[in-house]
């Protein structure tokens, strides 16, 4: 008895390690559409040269100057410097997400094969 329901959670503690259940997000987006994320932090961007500016723990901020109507990206880089990078010369952006997201996509099988074996052992 003992044996079966130690299989049996042992079984689906594994299965949900292999098939990796849930994760923090990260999104990549184009220059467009930062204004919409003015709330997120933000990990890294790709300016238009190809160069890769990488903040720190704090990550970066967008904001927009309202006196003279200047779009830009503020934050603190990896190495300790203050950046403040106009949106016009940003390809894209990083951005760390709150939220997770759960692949329920293999939790049937899981339980199917849990519940097989604890019937056979």
């Amino acid at each position: 008895m003992f044996r079966r329901l130690f299989a049996a959670v042992f079984l689906s503690l594994a299965a949900c390690f292999i098939s990796g259940c849930a994760g923090p997000a990260k999104t990549v987006i184009n220059r467009e559409s930062i204004p919409y994320f003015a709330e997120t932090k933000i990990l890294s961007v790709t300016l238009m040269n190809g160069d890769i500016i990488t903040f720190d723990d704090d990550g970066g901020r967008y904001y927009e100057r309202y006196r003279n109507k200047k779009r830009v990206i503020i934050g603190r880089t990896a190495p300790g410097k203050m950046a403040e990078i106009a949106l016009d010369n940003v390809r894209r952006a990083r951005l760390e997400n709150h939220e997770v997201e759960i692949d329920r996509s293999g939790f049937v099988p899981i339980v199917l094969i849990v519940g097989v074996l604890a019937v056979i052992l």
